[in-house]
């Protein structure tokens, strides 16, 4: 999550700041936050962070299918679905605390 936290950001280097780049931006500073609070430990971390990048994956695989992707796609995409598979067994494996 805190290397897509960043790389999300880092495509407004490559692509600039073109409507179609800002919102994945957004969402990899979103992802940075979702990362730390990852290193809490906290169970509602890693439901955050199944969920938030499984809607990212998808959104990825759209765009691969159907629109003109670049290679920050493609490494989004195999990232989202990495982190939701680690945060999943994770979650139903009992890590983290049962913080509210």
């Amino acid at each position: 999550m805190l290397l897509s936290g960043v790389t999300h950001p880092g495509q407004m280097i490559f692509y600039g700041t073109a409507p179609e780049i800002r919102g994945p931006a957004l969402s990899g500073t979103i992802f940075f936050f979702v990362g730390l609070l990852l290193l809490t430990r906290f169970r509602i971390a890693l439901l955050v962070a199944i969920v938030l990048p499984l809607m990212g994956g998808v959104g990825a695989l759209y765009r691969i299918l159907d629109a003109d992707p670049t290679a920050f796609t493609y490494f989004h995409a195999l990232i989202d679905f990495v982190v939701v598979a680690l945060c999943g067994a994770s979650f139903w494996y009992g890590r983290g605390t049962r913080a509210e």
